[in-house]
This record gives structure tokens, C-alpha cells and sequence, in this order.
């Protein structure tokens, strides 16, 4: 069974690609020239209750890939996307070393432990699977930025 999604409301409206496009060099243009921007995407978003939302939208995302630069590879220099792999992955790998860990050691100890005691390790172990998850995730999507630029993943 297929679930038929469609895009969110407003972004095959003219102009969102241009906008996108320009947002991509967003963390390197000069505070003058960002301004310029949101100005425009203010100006671009009078036109109705559409185009209100997607500059709405737009805007957040600008506000994103200054705020959390890690959410884009695509927008990360060379050396940052390189610093970006190495650390999540070095998170991903400690966490889920973490909560093998933790559930190998509750393992024997149910049998003597309080219920309530077995739920709080197996939670902990959960809660490291979902980080390494997380971490893990975000790796792979620099990794596989990198090897878009062809940069060595040494």
C-alpha cells in the first residue's frame, strides 16, 4: 500500500528555488547582504497567506543553518564537515558501546535487582541506542557529503 504524499503548500511557488539556492551560501554572506535577504523573502511573502508561510519557512531555515550548521552538511566547509564526521562518529561509536554495555550488566542482574532498578538500566541502554542512532545518522550524512566533494574520509 502506497501513501500518495505531496509537497507541503508553497514550495512550487516561483521564486522558492531561487531563494533556496541563494540560501546556500547564507552562513558566508555578510551581515548586510543576510539582511538583504530576509527583507526580500519579507517582501516576497506579502503576497498571500501561501507565500506568507513559505517565507515563514524560509527564514526558519536561514535561522537553522546559522543557529545548528551541523543540520546541513551541505552548507559545511571542507574542514568542518571532516570535524563534524569524525566527532559524531566518535559519539555514535562511545554510545553504543555505552548501552551494550548497560544491557550486558543487567542482563545477570534482573534476577537480584527490583523491577523498577532493571527498567532504569534497560532504559539507560535504550536511550544510548537512540543517541548512537542519532549520532550515527548524522555520520553517515557527512560521510556521504564528503564523498560527493571527493574528499579524502581519513
Amino acid at each position: 500500500m502506497f501513501v500518495e504524499a505531496s509537497p507541503p503548500p508553497g514550495v512550487d511557488l516561483p521564486g522558492v528555488t531561487d531563494f533556496l539556492r541563494e540560501m546556500l551560501s547564507v552562513r558566508a554572506m555578510p551581515h548586510t547582504a543576510r539582511a538583504d535577504l530576509l527583507k526580500r523573502i519579507d517582501g516576497w511573502g506579502a503576497a498571500d497567506v501561501t507565500h506568507r508561510l513559505m517565507s515563514t519557512r524560509l527564514k526558519a531555515l536561514i535561522g537553522l543553518a546559522l543557529s545548528e550548521p551541523w543540520r546541513f552538511p551541505a552548507l559545511l566547509s571542507d574542514d568542518e564537515l571532516r570535524r563534524y564526521m569524525r566527532r559524531f562518529g566518535e559519539i555514535a561509536e562511545i554510545s553504543s558501546t555505552a548501552g551494550d554495555l548497560s544491557a550486558l550488566s543487567a542482563i545477570p542482574l534482573t534476577k537480584v535487582m527490583s523491577a523498577f532498578l532493571a527498567y532504569v538500566v534497560g532504559l539507560g541502554s535504550y536511550s544510548m541506542s537512540r543517541i548512537s542512532m542519532f549520532y550515527g545518522n548524522n555520520a553517515q550524512a557527512y560521510k556521504e557529503e564528503a564523498i560527493k566533494r571527493g574528499l579524502s574520509l581519513d
